[in-house]
């Protein structure tokens, strides 16, 4: 395994840039100043088979918002999503049968669909959850709402696209609810929720095994043998999906333990986690969050159970922690989203 850095330049986001760039020189603003801090040239844009660095992606994120007018730029961006898969990958999730289908071809060919986010898929009784990290690195706040919406708004183009209607699905956002909140009625127009702890998209189960309108399961197989014969041996996967994964498997691993994973040392491991403005305790602390949130909310274990799901001594620490986690008692927070 090949861990998947910052500053590498080895995603295939050409077309993304591309059309990033076409939305915001239409609003009035000079490419250089869009590319400025990026390291990249417009020309070799243009050219084939350019490879950026998501760092370069982020920076280019973080101008077009702060130079083109208009909130709406994240979910056009979703809405053509798919016009910057590369043809075999596109051609396998058009003719995908049901969702199901498409949520497992994206999970195994999630670097050339989409690496700067990773999912984890839970159900539970009658709903199908998609929890979504990011893989690489957390980018700027603009830069992780940007990527929030632009996820959801091709989520949800997708479903539109391929059932010929919008289902109704709930998409809990992880930041208050933005002043420009009639782009989501527009863009999105299903379910939202606000201030959740994490991103998360809700269906019902049943909806993962709905038949699509328009399928194939002959072009579906050819397209999967092509993205078979190109798959690379030593796909690269990002550095926090890797140590997430790693905690998600079992939550009482250690920055030593984790390092011999890797095949490094602890303080090779721990540098490289600076440089991604992160540190393991605060990856550890996501991965338990999450897991405790999700079983209060979503499984209705009580405190004492989810306080013994991640191996906390007593009730009080847990909850003294609960509330360094997310600013609240667990009370407060099954308040505040009708649990």
């Amino acid at each position: 395994m090949r861990l998947l850095e910052e500053h590498h330049k080895s995603l295939s986001g050409q077309q993304f840039a591309v059309q990033l760039i076409d939305i915001a020189t239409s609003r009035g603003v000079h490419v250089d100043k869009l590319l400025k801090g990026t390291q990249l040239f417009y020309q070799d844009l243009l050219q084939h088979d350019v490879l950026i660095s998501f760092a370069q992606l982020s920076r280019l994120i973080d101008n077009t918002q702060k130079l083109a007018k208009g909130d709406d730029i994240s979910f056009l961006c979703g809405r053509h999503a798919h016009q910057a898969v590369a043809h075999p990958l596109d051609q396998a999730l058009s003719h995908s049968q049901y969702f199901a289908e498409q949520l497992n071809i994206s999970a195994r060919y999630q670097f050339q669909l989409c690496p700067m986010l990773f999912m984890h898929h839970r159900q539970q009784n009658e709903l199908s959850h998609c929890l979504f990290n990011f893989a690489i690195a957390k980018p700027s706040l603009a830069g992780q709402i940007f990527w929030y919406e632009y996820l959801a708004s091709a989520l949800l183009t997708n479903m539109r696209l391929h059932l010929g209607y919008l289902p109704a699905i709930t998409i809990k956002f992880p930041y208050p609810k933005p002043c420009y909140f009639e782009q989501y009625q527009t863009h999105i127009a299903v379910a939202c929720e606000f201030d959740f702890p994490f991103f998360m998209i809700s269906m019902p189960k049943k909806l993962l095994k709905e038949k699509f309108v328009h399928s194939s399961v002959t072009r579906k197989r050819f397209a999967l043998c092509q993205l078979q014969q190109q798959q690379r041996r030593d796909t690269p996967v990002g550095l926090e999906q890797v140590m997430v994964q790693h905690l998600q498997s079992n939550m009482q691993l250690n920055l030593e333990q984790a390092a011999q994973q890797l095949q490094m040392s602890p303080a090779t491991l721990k540098r490289k986690l600076k440089l991604h403005r992160t540190q393991f305790s605060e990856l550890k602390d996501q991965v338990r969050q999450q897991r405790a949130i999700f079983a209060m909310l979503e499984q209705g274990y009580s405190n004492e159970k989810v306080a013994d799901a991640l191996q906390f001594s007593d009730l009080t620490n847990f909850r003294r922690t609960f509330k360094r986690w997310t600013g609240m008692t667990p009370s407060q927070l099954r308040a505040q989203f009708g649990c």
